[in-house]
């Protein structure tokens, strides 16, 4: 039998206000754990706006006002260790 965590084809997340995971109002440690309880161990993908590296007309389409970040590397260092752990964390339960 196949866990739930087999079927899906990835998971998304963001933070609530686009900027670095863990500096909203979204609660990732019960998100992780679920994502341990079901098993599941396909790829996560994060995504994030500021208006300081994205196209100023491109900012205004989607709505991204706000310069939360102006280092990409950084935010995904960030987020590549905010994911790993959580993940460990929510799969040792």
């Amino acid at each position: 039998m196949h866990e739930v965590g087999d079927r899906l084809g990835y998971v998304y997340v963001g933070e609530n206000h686009r900027g670095y995971l863990g500096s909203g109002h979204l609660d990732f440690t019960a998100f992780f754990h679920t994502l341990g309880d079901i098993g599941y161990t396909g790829p996560i993908t994060f995504e994030s706006f500021s208006s300081a590296v994205v196209m100023r007309g491109l900012s205004n389409d989607l709505a991204i006002w706000r310069n939360l970040w102006s280092d990409g590397e950084d935010l995904a260092r960030h987020a590549r260790a905010f994911i790993d752990g959580h993940l460990r964390v929510g799969r040792a339960r």
